[in-house]
């Protein structure tokens, strides 16, 4: 299971390649996710932001991505469009594709407003790494 200091590397290692990312395309191979392509297309992402085990990917309008890991997801950067072992969706962006993989589908993606995430965020109490 990604642990909370793991999903601090994760955001770390994927906040350079991300910022001022583009969305371009979303492809979902799982039904479980529900999110709709004209939610996050052509949006510009700002931020990346972790909260507990809680993964935000913050759009320029303030929107979001939400994504919790589960107990073996993994989200992947590539500048080549590949299918991954586990995959159940890929956003692609203007220079390459987030794959969001999970073995146990215990994992979560949700497409959230502004202020839908604050009542998240606040939901999850005190992060032990920044209190």
């Amino acid at each position: 299971m990604p642990e909370l200091p793991e999903v601090e590397i994760i955001r770390r290692e994927l906040f350079p390649s991300l910022l001022k990312e583009r969305i371009i395309a979303l492809e979902m191979n799982d039904n479980k996710i529900q999110i709709r392509s004209e939610d996050i297309l052509h949006k510009m992402i700002i931020d990346l932001i972790r909260k507990g085990k809680y993964l935000f990917v913050i759009f320029d309008d303030w929107s979001s991505l939400l994504f919790h890991l589960g107990m073996t997801g993994s989200l992947m950067y590539t500048k080549t469009q590949k299918i991954l072992r586990f995959q159940r969706a890929r956003i692609t962006t203007s220079q390459g594709f987030i794959s969001f993989c999970d073995a146990r589908r215990f994992g979560k993606m949700k497409f959230l407003i502004e202020s839908e995430r604050e009542k998240v965020m606040q939901s999850l109490g005190l992060d032990p790494l920044f209190s």
